[in-house]
């Protein structure tokens, strides 16, 4: 039928002379195309004035039809826009429907994540959030423990609720930072969760209507930073397990640095120093490549005292830089440990210092020339050429 009607309206579009028109014709369709899904994914029955809600009375074994399984992530971005009113007294058959497919025991990560996205929309969009919304949501992630599903519901609405300041974040937050100390494969894809708590979400989104505080990050990073301590200091777990967490704690901090706006990133980076410098020998390429990132913006962007305070620590920094360049991990962080050489040059306040350590680095990267990768045979001669004017005058 949808297709039927995307022809109908190909054939009579461009026979109409007026762009108003087409314009006009094109609304009624999405409005009768929208309301079409809408019906196929929530309502049974042939009588639109009487309307079924489908699947009402819940039955675990219930299982989606192909088409109604396919519709339901589809209708994420309509609902996220035209989000349904949850005020207690109002819970209407929009968000029982998100829950129910929550409960329901068949519902794959891509539902629950359709669902998970429309319910951030409601508790952002509204103070008075039914008391429903909440238990169902917790029942949920009672019932599936620490799994993928519960952490893809985890980190929306986590979302949703920091996007307009909730009172609850603390909470929320709380429950992400578990995921980061369960099995590795759950506990790394929690980690790199935390990007989209900052990260551009099209769904959840100014143009989506969704209320934003001006300050959203600076919050973040400010509950999140003694949580992260926490953590990284536990004396409870075996050397493995903090292995682990230590690592998906310094991921989740790359990727926070590397989000927030600069001013904060000087102000917090004196007690973070420390654990950034400790994330470039960490053995995952991602949380290396990320505190690169991290470093590069700070080098960049950073007021005088960042620069005085990487100054400091200058040595292990270009240490760390070249072992990073002969080190089997993937070009692109090769390349970044590279600019990040070459970058350390510009902080005027160290130049004595690079000046004692020009002849030792100029030694370790002779053997860039060499590599079998052309790019990296590229990148160690131009920082050589830069580290070869070290203290010489411009």
């Amino acid at each position: 039928a949808i297709l039927a009607a995307l022809a109908g309206l190909q054939e009579t579009v461009p026979k109409l002379n007026s762009t108003q028109v087409n314009i006009a014709v094109a609304k009624v369709w999405f409005v009768e195309i929208t309301d079409g899904l809408i019906q196929a994914v929530m309502y049974c029955g042939q009588d639109k004035n009487k309307k079924t809600i489908l699947i009402s009375d819940f039955e675990p074994s219930y299982a989606y039809s192909k088409n109604q399984s396919l519709i339901i992530p589809f209708l994420t971005s309509f609902f996220c826009s035209a989000t349904p009113t949850t005020h207690p007294g109002n819970f209407n058959d929009y968000t029982a429907f998100c829950l129910t497919v929550l409960r329901n025991g068949n519902s794959s990560p891509a539902h629950v994540k359709a669902a998970a996205k429309i319910l951030a929309a409601v508790i952002n969009k509204h103070e008075d959030v039914d008391e429903k919304i909440w238990t169902g949501m917790n029942d949920f992630m009672a019932i599936r423990g620490l799994t993928e599903e519960s952490l893809i519901l985890a980190t929306w609405v986590t979302k949703g609720i920091l996007l307009k300041g909730g009172k609850s974040l603390e909470e929320w937050l709380d429950k992400l930072l578990r995921f980061t100390t369960a099995s590795k494969e759950i506990s790394r894809i929690a980690a790199d969760c935390w990007w989209l708590l900052l990260g551009d979400t099209p769904d959840l989104s100014t143009e989506a209507g969704f209320n934003i505080k001006l300050l959203h990050p600076q919050r973040l990073f400010a509950l999140t930073l003694p949580k992260l301590k926490v953590v990284i200091e536990d004396k409870t777990k075996s050397s493995r397990e903090m292995s682990t967490i230590k690592e998906n704690m310094l991921l989740i901090l790359g990727h926070l640095l590397s989000l927030i706006p600069s001013e904060v990133q000087s102000r917090e980076l004196p007690p973070l120093l420390p654990l950034l410098l400790e994330s470039l020998a960490s053995s995952d390429s991602s949380l290396v490549n990320s505190s690169l990132s991290t470093l590069m913006q700070l080098f960049n962007e950073g007021s005088p005292e960042v620069e005085q305070l990487l100054g400091k620590n200058v040595e292990k920094l270009v240490s760390e830089f070249l072992r990073l360049v002969y080190t089997k991990i993937n070009l692109r962080t090769r390349c970044k440990a590279l600019k990040c050489l070459r970058r350390v040059t510009r902080i005027p306040q160290i130049a004595p210092v690079l000046v004692r350590n020009r002849t030792d680095v100029l030694a370790r990267l002779m053997g860039l020339l060499d590599d079998h990768k052309r790019v990296i045979r590229q990148h160690g001669a131009l920082t050589m050429n830069i580290w070869s004017m070290v203290g010489q005058e411009s």
